[in-house]
């Protein structure tokens, strides 16, 4: 069953049709006829709808809009530029049929599909369906890799959100808060200031569980000498933020401060290794040279920043061992490089870095300076 609906949200067709005229150029390159898109992740990015019930395809000529009946009615209120195929039931297979229908239909051999958003048992139905099947990688997230004027003006709105955030915070934390209510003012923070969900699990921990560079809240209470790592984001307006700080409670121990400083000194290495044209390892590789000359290498053990849009996940460029990303105009990425010691803690400071005029310039305004609040 087939249902076309279009009106007039002009300002969002011109951004779908932007990005679907990317996509087209991914099927011409790949000499694909058409592509399956299931990702939220993409499907945000294409102004399209996210739910799991909802699936886009695009073709060299034509998209459309599949969707189960928990989500016909808003499809009909909300969708400008893709015709709309009801699904007859929400088994899971049914989708795959539908593609396959479509195919039929289009006359369509080569069908192309997120290899991340695809699991082995839905690649098989689809191998039945359609005479070809192409899985892809990283060309997926290259199509939104280098964001557009206006995705810029939301990411920094997001990350303004953040800082102003994390700021508000700070002021409400003292001896006896435990990570939980940290972690509960951050989350009430961003949805008072218009977030539409954490970009990730928000990451607080104390003491030295801030060793590990993911720890979660635990239950942890603050004492003087202490210190907090806060690792968290925003997604608002379809695009998230993502920005690490420490808070010191009372005066700090020598060898923290000397792990700060270290700290300090890569983050300000890799974003300046940040430009036109350059090796995303040769980035990570500028923050860890720092890092190994202060004797702390081994306890640097992660890349050293991964890009920031859209997804927490899937975003590129990654800046890391291994990884050969050439960096370009309009590329978003974090910068966050750590140093995690078993028994005393960690120290991790991370920002998200835009590449606009040839160079790396962080988003965030939060300062980078030791922050301390009251150990009393």
């Amino acid at each position: 069953m087939q249902e076309v609906f279009q009106n007039g949200y002009d300002g969002l067709e011109l951004v779908m049709a932007a990005h679907l005229a990317q996509v087209r150029s991914l099927l011409e390159e790949k000499g694909l006829d058409a592509i399956l898109i299931r990702s939220k992740a993409m499907k945000r990015w294409m102004g399209t709808m996210t739910g799991s019930g909802c699936s886009v395809v695009v073709s060299k000529t034509g998209g459309w809009l599949i969707v189960d009946g928990r989500y016909i009615n808003e499809a009909r209120e909300r969708e400008h530029d893709l015709s709309i195929r009801l699904l007859p039931t929400q088994t899971g297979s049914a989708i795959y049929r539908e593609v396959g229908n479509l195919a039929t239909e289009e006359g369509w051999r080569n069908l192309g599909v997120e290899s991340s958003a695809t699991l082995a048992s839905q690649y098989l139905m689809l191998e039945r369906e359609v005479p070809q099947v192409t899985l892809l990688g990283d060309e997926i997230a290259e199509l939104r890799i280098c964001k557009t004027a206006e995705e810029m003006q939301k990411l920094q709105h997001a990350v303004d959100v953040t800082d102003a955030v994390f700021s508000d915070v700070v002021s409400k934390m003292h001896v006896g808060i435990t990570d939980y209510e940290i972690s509960a003012l951050l989350q009430y923070g961003g949805i008072a200031g218009g977030s539409e969900k954490m970009s990730f699990d928000t990451i607080v921990s104390i003491g030295t569980h801030t060793a590990d560079p993911h720890g979660r809240p635990k239950g942890d209470v603050l004492h003087s000498g202490e210190h907090v790592m806060m690792d968290f984001g925003f997604e608002i307006g379809g695009f998230q933020s993502d920005m690490t700080r420490i808070v010191f409670c009372g005066t700090p121990s020598d060898s923290i401060m000397q792990l700060y400083k270290v700290v300090r000194n890569a983050q300000q290495a890799g974003i300046d290794a940040i430009g036109e044209g350059v090796n995303s390892e040769d980035v990570d590789a500028a923050a860890r040279a720092v890092i190994e000359t202060a004797g702390y290498g081994d306890c640097f053990t992660h890349g050293l920043g991964h890009g920031i849009g859209v997804d927490d996940e899937t975003e590129l460029p990654l800046l890391r061992p291994g990884c050969h990303y050439v960096l370009h105009e309009g590329m978003v990425m974090s910068c966050e490089p750590g140093v995690y010691v078993s028994g005393l803690g960690g120290i991790r400071i991370e920002d998200d870095v835009w590449l606009h005029d040839g160079h790396g310039m962080p988003l965030n305004h939060t300062t980078k300076d030791p922050i301390v609040i009251d150990g009393e």
